[in-house]
C-alpha cells in the first residue's frame, strides 16, 4: 500500500510493512497487514523515531522512552528495562536494542541469547546501535563494536570515526567520518 499523504522525520522498514514519524510526530503504519508490525503499532503517543523488523517495532518519546509492539504485544515477550531511557533503537529479526542514556546498550526480544548468544560489548559512550539477525553493533564516537553469534567476523572492531552502522543478515556496513562506505 502506498503511504499517507504527509511530510516525515523518520522512515523505517522490514517485511512488507513501513512505518514513519510524521512532522506531527504521530506514527504510522501501513503495508502488509499479515505481520504484527501493522497492527499492533500504537495510534497514540508523540514519537520521534521509530525502528521496526517484520516482528515488531519501537518508537522513541522527545523522552527517550521506548514504545514497544510486536508478534507477544509488548517486543517478542520481554519489554525494554523499566525506566531505561535511549537515544537511539534498532529492531532486528529477533530484538530489539537501545543505546540507553547511561551509555551502554539494553536488548530485549525473543529469546536474545539462542540468536545472539552472550551479546558482550564493550563498555563505551553509544551513540548508535544495529541489529542483524545473529549480530548487534554498537557506534562510539571512535569505534564500532560488534558481536553476537554469527558472523565470527563481525566480532572484529571497526577502527575510526563512524557516521552510520546498519546490519543485515549477512554483514555490516558502516559509513567513516568523510562519507566512504565501508
Amino acid at each position: 500500500s502506498q503511504a499517507p499523504e504527509g511530510v516525515y522525520l523518520d522512515v523505517s522498514a522490514a517485511g512488507g510493512a513501513t512505518c514513519a514519524i510524521d512532522s506531527e510526530w504521530a506514527l504510522s503504519c501501513w503495508g502488509a497487514i499479515d505481520y504484527s508490525v501493522v497492527v499492533n503499532a500504537p495510534t497514540e503517543g508523540v514519537f520521534e523515531s521509530v525502528a521496526i523488523s517484520s516482528h515488531g517495532g519501537c518508537a522513541l518519546d522527545a523522552h527517550g522512552t521506548p514504545t514497544c509492539w510486536g508478534v507477544y504485544g509488548s517486543s517478542w515477550g520481554d519489554p525494554p528495562p523499566s525506566g531505561a531511557t535511549y537515544t537511539h533503537v534498532d529492531c532486528g529479526y529477533h530484538a530489539c536494542c537501545g543505546a540507553n542514556t547511561a551509555g551502554g546498550v539494553d536488548c530485549w526480544g525473543d529469546d536474545i541469547e539462542a540468536y545472539y548468544g552472550d551479546v558482550g560489548l564493550p563498555d563505551g559512550e553509544y551513540l548508535q546501535v544495529a541489529v542483524g539477525q545473529g549480530h548487534i553493533c554498537g557506534r562510539t564516537a571512535s569505534m564500532v563494536y560488534c558481536d553476537g553469534k554469527e558472523p565470527e567476523w563481525a566480532k572484529i572492531p571497526w577502527k575510526g570515526e563512524a557516521r552510520w552502522v546498519g546490519t543485515t543478515t549477512e554483514g555490516t556496513c558502516v559509513i567513516d567520518s568523510l562519507g566512504d562506505l565501508d
